[in-house]
């Protein structure tokens, strides 16, 4: 497609969902469509980019309980993307800059490059050394962006510790939405039918040869 044709199909999807987000966040987002088609996209991600899109989410634990066990995990580079995104469409329920919040629901997890994810029973198990170890990593991870971008992505992610400031409400409120949509699709998952995605969901939708898709389905009484 041209960048023209790509963006009046981004702009379709924007459309379709105005309804449900802020019309401030609509219109920020369609402003910006034409910059995203145009980026060439030449730039090299930091190298924690890739380790954190490896690394799977522990999913939900509790100390002295067994850890529910979840297939497919879901990554780091999943997660982080996701509470980026959930916190740009709700930074202007909560006054914040959408571009510091998509920051910092991307760097969030940065120490998870390197920490393989126990999940919150691990860390309990770290105790008093979790505060520095998560410090730690998460610096050297820093240490390889820009100064500048590295300096803004710390000050960003020190707004972690509390719920005060606008970007950390909707950091927040992105990530805990995102840990139980999570979840929530898992249970969903677990019981999807066969019939709700031929009925509900129409599997064999209306096209050209639908007639002889169902003619197909029945022969064989898999309908």
């Amino acid at each position: 497609m041209s960048a023209y044709e790509a963006v009046t199909v981004l702009e379709r999807s924007i459309a379709e969902h105005a309804d449900r987000i802020d019309p401030a966040t609509a219109a920020l987002l369609a402003e910006a469509l034409p910059d995203l088609v145009h980026a060439n996209g030449e730039d090299q991600a930091p190298g924690f980019a890739s380790a954190l899109c490896a690394q799977p989410r522990a999913g939900a634990t509790c100390p002295g309980r067994p850890r529910l066990m979840a297939e497919p995990p879901e990554s780091h580079g999943d997660h982080c993307w996701a509470v980026a995104v959930y916190g740009v469409l709700l930074a202007d329920a909560f006054g914040a800059e959408p571009g510091d919040v998509f920051l910092l629901g991307l760097a969030h997890h940065l120490h998870n490059a390197v920490l393989p994810d126990a999940g919150f029973a691990g860390e309990e198990l770290l105790g008093q050394h979790l505060p520095a170890v998560l410090s730690a990593l998460t610096r050297q991870q820093l240490d390889g962006l820009p100064e500048a971008l590295g300096a803004r992505v710390a000050s960003l992610l020190a707004l972690r510790d509390g719920a005060d400031a606008p970007a950390a409400r909707a950091f927040h409120a992105a990530d805990v939405l995102d840990r139980v949509l999570q979840v929530r699709h898992h249970a969903r998952a677990a019981a999807f039918t066969a019939e709700q995605a031929l009925e509900d969901l129409d599997l064999v939708h209306p096209s050209p040869v639908s007639g002889f898709h169902r003619a197909v389905l029945d022969a064989v009484e898999t309908k």
